[in-house]
């Protein structure tokens, strides 16, 4: 053991003692591994952040998500009835808590200016159940979510901070929340937001609208499995749960089942297989990055001929100058994780700034413990992998040969079909990476183009909140709104305006289920779902959005008049296909509802979603008016200062109202589109790098094939053979190499590019213009790294060489 140390340790000063001597190649190829370490320890940083790490709650593994699922349908969330008979019913959990599937935006008065807060109405089953308690005060308790509360609140750290001082001052203070003063009962700790961006939290009492009856689903369940329970034993029980809910309750829970999962599945499933797909692209970086350093190692362990070949001929053996040489390349390979974990700590804070916001915890992604050791785990692994070839190429001696010429002999010969072998390789993992990122960039470059249905110059998006107290006054409310509204028409180049209760582009939808009058389902299943959508008269014309046939709502289409709606083609077609739908009438509820209306579709999540069957109804003719209204405004080209001006428009009508995430109906779409820009980019910059690696690569191959056969090339111009002859005959065995690689990269950049299939929009997983663009790219600059050494070429000095030798 003590020999093995002391070789180690003399192979280590020896190893840093040759470094000195070679800084430019020490340099280079920190600098290609870090790159190569730097990008699989940022891939796996995310991918730990993301997916793997556990949720941050007590014994997360026991937590498990309540799916509603019915047959053709896809999984849903369960009514406040339902959860109740689950929580009951199903013994495997310790306790099950469930919350509102919206997170309604509430007013907060009593400060300088009135602040929209995000809220959640939860069982008081939900905070024991996650495994968090208030870090002061209580949290909800049975009788909270009685008829007869007081309706407490619990808030969030950072709310309890900002308005009261300090989280200890909260408790037992009242906020007025909507008009109504409320006591603040409980403060979560610091970080808490569950189930996000929630500032205040309210009990769910069965008396209000949005818990009763087994038709609305509007939350979502989650449990606590019991010691020593298992998933599939709560799965069979809520089998049981499930079919005796039908039997009972046919008219809402037919065909409804209910299929559990993992809480940190059903939070990561939806990143997972792009994380994935990542992490295998960034491997093929790390190949390139291998090669490339090998190759370059190998270059000079064949330079370094006569220094190795005096050491085995002065006894050294073998197998010590083999150790050496790793050594060598394991100290390089070291020095290369720490390039990379300082790329990788840069790249996370890019990560968590850039990132898109609906990646479950990329505000968490960093450079932990576990990525520290991965990260210097692979640069161990690379260190193995790029030093092996060098370290052979280096003893593989003539040494009589080499002593008596000063090179390394047929040591040489191999060490050259090694470079080119690494050369063909680093071009084939290049062409993969670039076939995979221009896959990306394209697709990406699609749903930029895609026509959404909305005209999105100058149209504008703000939302404004209005307290409860006023529901009270139905009539007041339209007058109070219409105020606001007809002062905001009166800005400087507004030119119309317009207010919806969802406004596009966004992650979820409000759905019913309707039916075309006379065509009555045989069963729940056979309704026809569609979103809902309250709208403004004028919301059309603002949004951009033409009518194929029939007109707009009008303010004649009020609560004294019979309810009206308008739908889109999606809807028309599915309920009167091949026919007219304007003057029939769906069933929405209990009620018909004459269609005055059909306008195009528009794509309401997003470019990458297909429309969706849609009606739209008149606020005006709502039993009640709505308090939070998504107004869209349309303005003569951009409007730079068009947040503070709403604020002081609408603060001039009632300055109780908030004017909060205004913002473009571009950057809305742009928002919508962060997941596959974030891909293309992180894949694009993967790609750029591999392909300068792999120019750098086969640059070095012809640099050192020069090098190598000056004596030739001075022998061929001095018997008369022509610059261009010999700069043929370099480009020409360096685009052999290039198309070798090509060939390869082809094959395997089709095969790979197959598994990427659900990443890609309006784009083949064999788009021949992605493969033929990315392969002239590779030429292009496969051929400029070629031209140099074949220029040096020809500028030797024949005489020069020749006297050399």
């Amino acid at each position: 053991m003590g020999m093995w140390l002391g070789y180690m340790l003399a192979d280590a000063r020896f190893a840093l003692r040759s470094f000195r001597r070679g800084p430019g190649y020490v340099a280079a190829t920190l600098t290609v591994l870090g790159l190569g370490i730097g990008g699989v320890t940022l891939v796996f940083s995310t991918l730990n952040s993301v997916v793997m790490r556990p949720l941050p709650f007590p014994e997360a593994e026991r937590l498990v998500w309540f799916w509603g699922e019915r047959e053709g349908a896809t999984r849903n969330s369960i009514s406040a009835e339902n959860y109740r008979d689950y929580r009951a019913r199903v013994h495997a959990f310790e306790s099950v808590g469930a919350f509102l599937v919206f997170r309604p935006s509430a007013v907060v008065t009593g400060g300088d200016e009135p602040e929209r807060v995000v809220t959640n109405v939860v069982s008081a089953s939900l905070f024991p159940t996650l495994g968090v308690a208030p870090d002061h005060g209580r949290g909800f308790q049975p009788q909270d979510e009685s008829p007869s509360s007081s309706d407490p609140l619990v808030v969030s750290h950072a709310l309890a901070q900002r308005r009261f001082g300090s989280p200890a001052s909260a408790v037992g203070a009242t906020l007025t929340v909507d008009g109504i003063a409320r006591e603040i009962v409980g403060v979560m700790p610091a970080g808490f937001d569950y189930p996000g961006d929630v500032d205040v939290w309210r009990p769910l009492r069965m008396d209000e609208g949005y818990a009763q009856g087994r038709g609305n689903n509007n939350f979502w369940a989650i449990g606590r499995l019991a010691a020593g329970a298992t998933l599939r034993r709560a799965q069979s029980q809520a089998d049981v749960v499930a079919r005796s809910l039908q039997e009972a309750y046919p008219d809402t829970n037919e065909a409804w089942a209910m299929r559990l999962e993992g809480l940190h599945e059903t939070t990561v499933a939806g990143a997972r297989p792009a994380l994935l797909m990542l992490t295998a692209l960034v491997s093929l970086l790390l190949l390139v990055a291998c090669a490339n350093a090998a190759s370059i190692s190998v270059a000079r362990a064949t330079s370094r001929g006569t220094e190795l070949a005096v050491r085995l001929a002065l006894g050294g053996s073998r197998r010590r100058v083999v150790s050496q040489l790793l050594s060598e390349h394991l100290l390089l390979a070291l020095g290369g994780g720490v390039v990379g974990v300082v790329l990788a700590w840069a790249g996370a804070r890019a990560v968590r700034a850039l990132g898109p916001a609906t990646l479950p915890r990329v505000d968490t992604v960093a450079l932990d413990g576990a990525t520290l050791a991965v990260a210097f785990s692979v640069a161990l692994l690379t260190g193995v992998i790029f030093g092996v070839l060098p370290a052979i190429a280096g003893t593989r001696l003539s040494l009589a040969g080499t002593l008596r010429s000063g090179t390394a002999g047929a040591g040489g010969a191999r060490g050259s079909r090694g470079r080119s072998t690494l050369a063909v390789t680093q071009i084939a993992v290049s062409l993969m990476l670039l076939i995979a990122s221009g896959l990306l960039v394209r697709s990406y470059a699609r749903l930029q183009q895609v026509d959404t249905g909305i005209l999105t110059e100058g149209l504008h998006v703000a939302e404004l909140q209005m307290l409860d107290e006023r529901q009270a006054d139905d009539g007041a409310v339209h007058q109070a709104w219409d105020a606001v509204y007809d002062r905001i028409r009166a800005l400087p180049g507004v030119v119309t305006v317009a207010a919806t209760d969802q406004v596009p582009i966004r992650l979820g939808g409000t759905y019913n289920s309707v039916f075309a009058e006379g065509h009555e389902p045989a069963s729940p299943a056979d309704y026809q779902p569609a979103q809902r959508r309250f709208v403004t008269e004028g919301y059309f014309t603002t949004l951009g959005s033409p009518f194929r046939a029939g007109r707009d709502f009008s303010t004649t289409d009020d609560r004294q008049t019979p309810t009206v709606a308008v739908i889109n083609e999606s809807l028309a077609r599915r309920l009167w296909p091949n026919r007219d739908a304007v003057g029939r009438k769906l069933v929405w509820g209990d009620r018909p509802v004459e269609v005055i209306g059909v306008v195009a579709d528009i794509r309401d999540f997003g470019p990458a979603s297909e429309a969706q069957p849609t009606f739209f109804v008149s606020i005006r003719q709502l039993p009640r008016a709505l308090s939070t209204a998504q107004v869209l405004v349309r303005t003569r080209g951009r409007a730079p200062q068009l947040a503070a001006e709403l604020r002081t428009a609408v603060w001039d009508v009632d300055p109780a109202i908030p004017v909060s995430g205004v913002q473009s109906m571009e950057e809305r779409i742009r928002g919508s589109l962060a997941r596959p820009r974030f891909r293309a980019r992180l894949v694009g910059t993967f790609g750029a790098i591999a392909l300068v690696l792999a120019c750098f690569g086969i640059y070095g191959v012809l640099a050192h094939h020069v090098r190598q056969r000056a004596r030739e090339l001075a022998v061929r111009q001095a018997l008369g053979a022509s610059r261009r002859a010999v700069v043929g005959h370099v480009m020409t065995r360096g685009m052999t190499l290039v198309g070798l690689g090509i060939a390869f990269g082809l094959t395997g950049g089709a095969a790979g590019a197959r598994l990427m299939g659900a990443f890609l929009f309006g784009l083949a997983a064999t788009d021949v213009a992605t493969y033929a663009g990315v392969t002239l790219i590779l030429l292009a600059a496969a051929a400029s790294a070629c031209l140099v050494p074949a220029v040096w070429a020809v500028r030797v000095d024949p005489a020069n060489a020749l006297r050399a030798e």
